[in-house]
């Protein structure tokens, strides 16, 4: 499949917000990559590097660039700037080199961060603890410190005080496990001048989120794939939607489904996340568009 240069489509033609979806059932990156050469149309091929794409993963944003060069069928092309949302470094665009500012320490390196973690436990929890059963227990610590920076939980140290006088003394380990990761843990990290991966990651996408809500970008900029599981990354949806030339593209949103059944919607249902995120960007399932749809 091919998309011809005479093709029309400007997802930017709309008022803001913008937000559009390609079904479950349709090839994600190469009906977005169909949209994005559709817009294109006969402009100069030059067009499409002033834009800036925004995917999920590296993983993604390879696949699309190759879904890109497959349709364009040797149709003059000037790449547009492809970034991974998920993994987003400062000193590339979107961000403009000092710009959200270049205070951040680097990530610890994960293997680091493992071995790092086990030796701490052992150290200060259970010394009779086995390498191995150190090292799961890192990895379970770990997980657990993620979920509280992704999900950027206020005032994470509360969890060593949530046994309150006797409890068993299962409960009473627990708390002082979990007690490592927010108080012992980042002492040690600025000991090595390291952040958590994690906590780097909703940082940069806080920053960029409130940079863009301030100043929005000016350039062309599509988000797509992302279900803003993350709240960081879905402010940073919101702000592209809103921006003079933003558009959002979710993955997999149900148009069809009767709006009844869509009010019903609870934690465990398939379109819980995209639920979740439409009402943080204050948008409606009405209001959202189908996605260019090629031959």
């Amino acid at each position: 499949m091919t998309v011809d240069a005479t093709s029309h489509f400007n997802p930017f033609a709309s008022d803001t917000p913008r937000w559009y979806a390609i079904p479950a059932h349709r090839p994600f990156l190469e009906d977005l990559a169909a949209g994005v050469l559709a817009w294109l149309g006969e402009l100069p091929p030059e067009t499409l590097s002033d834009a800036t794409i925004l995917l999920p993963n590296r993983r993604a944003a390879r696949a699309f660039t190759g879904a890109l060069s497959k349709l364009a069928d040797g149709r003059p092309v000037l790449l547009p700037q492809v970034r991974p949302l998920g993994d987003l470094e400062e000193d590339e665009p979107p961000f403009t080199p000092g710009a959200l500012g270049l205070d951040l320490a680097p990530a610890i390196a994960p293997l680091t961060r493992r071995f790092e973690m086990a030796r701490m436990i052992v150290e200060q929890f259970d010394s009779d603890l086995t390498p191995m059963r150190a090292l799961d227990l890192a990895d379970a610590l770990g997980g657990f410190l993620d979920s509280c920076q992704l999900e950027e939980v206020p005032d994470p140290e509360r969890v060593a005080k949530l046994v309150d006088g006797e409890m068993a003394e299962h409960w009473e380990r627990s708390a002082e496990f979990l007690s490592l990761g927010v108080i012992a843990w980042p002492k040690r990290l600025a000991e090595l001048g390291l952040v958590d991966p994690a906590w780097r990651r909703a940082t940069l996408l806080r920053r960029l989120a409130e940079a863009w809500d301030a100043r929005p970008p000016q350039a062309p900029v599509i988000a797509a794939g992302s279900t803003g599981t993350v709240p960081a990354a879905a402010d940073v949806l919101k702000a592209v939607a809103k921006a003079p030339q933003g558009v959002v593209v979710l993955p997999g949103l149900d148009l069809d489904l009767a709006a009844d059944a869509w009010d019903r919607i609870d934690d465990q249902h398939p379109q819980a996340a995209l639920q979740a995120l439409l009402t943080r960007a204050e948008v409606t399932r009405e209001a959202v568009q189908p996605w260019f749809e090629p031959p």
